[in-house]
């Protein structure tokens, strides 16, 4: 009975994970852009901001790659800058 409490408490010490790790991994990877093409294309839209062909191809491009919360922010802004 001893031996099988003790594993459990060696088991259950082991498992834990700090949610601090877990928090600064989500900000490490929020603070990496994911897809190069992506930062290429935001930083030509800075330069450009009124090019709607640049921005239609984004779109296309952030449609391809299932980013579509992206992708749904820059057709509102291309069609508001296209009216």
């Amino acid at each position: 009975m001893k031996k099988w409490l003790l594993y459990s408490v060696i088991f259950l010490s082991a498992c834990q994970n700090s949610s601090d790790n877990a928090q600064e991994n989500k900000l490490k990877k929020a603070a990496i852009p994911e897809d190069p093409q992506v930062a290429v294309f935001e930083q030509t839209l800075a330069k450009h901001p009124d090019s709607t062909d640049l921005r239609a191809q984004f779109v296309q491009y952030l449609d391809s790659t299932a980013q579509y919360n992206k992708a749904l922010e820059q057709s509102k802004i291309l069609l508001s800058t296209d009216s």
